[in-house]
């Protein structure tokens, strides 16, 4: 027996046992396929022209999101392109269609993500409307609500 230790076949088959450890231990996790949606944003005269994010969690996992202080012409349109990949969320607001000229005026955009599941997500908001953005983590759990600045 002690001739086995010492043996080619015994070192071989420590070399394979450690190489099946290493992949278990740094081997690729398995990750949800990325998904992108895009929605428009209802648009009323509620804003004001502090621009910030209220995010809150309805009781069927929906997420409600806020944008107040958009400022944007009578008969603009707004989008919000998600990405979510995991607990990896990619927010991009995007200008649709261009209103008649004249003055701008503050706005709040409202969208409901109804995609999300109940989890803590890293998200990273990017408004191309304002030029703003914001980095923050949320947990999409009924109830939960938070106000997020955005910065430039």
């Amino acid at each position: 027996m002690d001739d086995f230790f010492h043996s080619i076949e015994f070192y071989t088959l420590a070399l394979l046992v450690a190489f099946a450890l290493l992949a278990l231990i740094f081997g690729q996790k398995d990750q949800d396929p990325m998904s992108t949606y895009i929605k428009p944003m209802a648009l009323d005269d509620g804003g004001d022209q502090s621009s910030e994010l209220h995010l809150i969690s309805h009781a069927d996992g929906a997420l409600e999101l806020r944008h107040n202080g958009l400022m944007l012409l009578d008969g603009d349109t707004v989008n919000l392109v998600v990405t979510v990949s995991d607990s990896k969320v990619r927010m991009v607001e995007k200008k649709g269609v261009k209103g008649a000229p004249g003055p701008e005026k503050p706005m709040a955009g409202s969208v409901m993500l109804d995609f999300m599941r109940e989890q803590k997500y890293v998200v990273r908001y990017e408004s191309e409307v304002t030029g703003e953005w914001r980095r923050f983590s949320y947990v999409n759990r009924e109830g939960n609500e938070k106000k997020i600045a955005l910065k430039y």
